[in-house]
């Protein structure tokens, strides 16, 4: 098992790294997010909400005025919120390490965004 530090500095490598230039999304590879956002297994009426129940079991990994990091060690997994400051808000981002066969390991993500299509598009720009 991968020690609790090695989650975090593995996830925050992937988060911590500079932005790279944004690039638009081919069509067909997203869809808007429409009813209850669902992901990892958990399921809210909102970001807000699900952001709520997240917090109210899982310690604060990380954050600054864009978005705040959440670390659920036992499932490798980390969640990221968006504040109201970022272009994507309300948005929520789930990020799980996963074992591959030869031993190595893959980053799984699955994001849930209820912005408009232009803020979709502004944080797409930056």
């Amino acid at each position: 098992m991968i020690a609790r530090a090695g989650i975090a500095a593995a996830l925050l490598a992937q988060l911590g790294a500079p932005p790279a230039a944004a690039q638009p999304v081919p069509e067909g590879v997203h869809r808007p997010g429409i009813g209850r956002p669902t992901l990892c297994g958990s399921t809210a009426g909102t970001v807000a909400a699900l952001q709520t129940e997240i917090a109210g079991r899982l310690p604060p990994l990380t954050g600054n005025d864009r978005y705040i990091a959440f670390e659920d060690a036992p499932n490798l997994r980390i969640w990221n919120f968006t504040t109201a400051v970022h272009p994507a808000h309300p948005a929520v981002a789930c990020r799980t390490l996963v074992r591959r066969p030869d031993g190595g390991f893959e980053m799984g993500t699955e994001i849930y965004c209820f912005s408009s299509a232009d803020s979709k598009r502004r944080s797409e720009e930056q």
